[in-house]
């Protein structure tokens, strides 16, 4: 274990995670071997049968602590979980099938530590494909926003990027489900009135490999309609429109898939691109 430096503010590290023991092993050795060594990693997992809570057993070292949900509850549930054990000033968030890379938390405290006006940070992170090792894609950004910006869209991106300073009553809406991230930035910012700053570094790999909910699934589709129904107030007229014509264009895909197989479906959208020279 990393000798532990006890003048740097205790950061508490939480990650849920479900029937994924390979991938968690990663994400936990990039969380331990941190040049940041003052941690609290805190693993929430949601009722696992992988031998998720024996590998945790075996692990040696007295920053982990782990949690086991007595049924499936979600992520964002045993998000919340991690949130409410928590005990530093500042929380990490990481997904299990992410992992930092080694001065993550190191570059982010930094600038939180010394900037009263930010609540949060994100970061840049690297795009890794599970299934195409030599996929690789560096999604740069560099920039602050306040409540307002944030309502045009997520530019803060996956909780895997994001550290910030903990507030004890902001906690993951468990109705979402897809959106939650974005739901949560707008809950910290609206009630501190401070800014998330994204640093152009990159300092996560952020993994694919089909198991995510994605844009053209129904929970995904499901979440952004009840994320909009919350934020309708505040939602800008372009905001909103994008999203009830981005649902309206994943419903419509999905249904021509139901109906026509994936086969049908693509000689469709081959058809369609040919003619329009656009992407359906």
């Amino acid at each position: 274990m990393r000798q532990i430096n006890p003048l740097q503010p205790l950061v508490s590290v939480i990650i849920p995670t479900h029937r994924r023991v390979e991938m968690l092993k990663r994400a936990i050795e990039s969380v331990l071997s941190q040049s940041y060594s003052n941690l609290e990693l805190i693993v929430v997992d949601d009722f696992s049968n992988d031998g998720t809570i024996d590998f945790l057993k075996s692990i040696e070292d007295e920053r982990l602590k782990f949690h086991s949900n007595k049924e499936s509850k979600g992520a964002n549930y045993s998000r919340n979980i991690g949130l409410k054990k928590a005990t530093g000033n500042y929380i990490a968030l990481l997904d299990d099938d992410d992992e930092w890379l080694q001065k993550k938390v190191e570059k982010q405290m930094e600038l939180l530590m010394t900037d009263d006006q930010i609540i949060g940070v994100s970061c840049s992170y690297k795009i890794k494909n599970k299934h195409n090792p030599e996929m690789e894609e560096e999604i740069k950004k560099d920039l602050t926003v306040d409540f307002n910006k944030l309502l045009e869209q997520n530019y803060v991106g996956s909780c895997s990027f994001f550290i910030f300073k903990n507030q004890k009553d902001v906690l993951f809406d468990e109705s979402l489900s897809s959106c939650q991230d974005w739901d949560f930035y707008l809950q910290l910012t609206q009630k501190t009135k401070l800014k998330i700053r994204i640093l152009p570094n990159c300092l996560v790999n952020y993994t694919i490999h089909g198991n995510q909910i994605t844009s053209s699934g129904e929970s995904y589709i499901s979440g952004v309609n009840s994320f909009m129904e919350k934020w309708k107030s505040h939602l800008g007229f372009n905001t909103y429109f994008h999203f009830k014509y981005h649902n309206f264009r994943m419903n419509l895909r999905d249904s021509l898939n139901e109906k026509l197989g994936n086969k049908g479906f693509n000689l469709l959208r081959n058809y369609y691109k040919k003619f329009t020279n656009k992407k359906p």
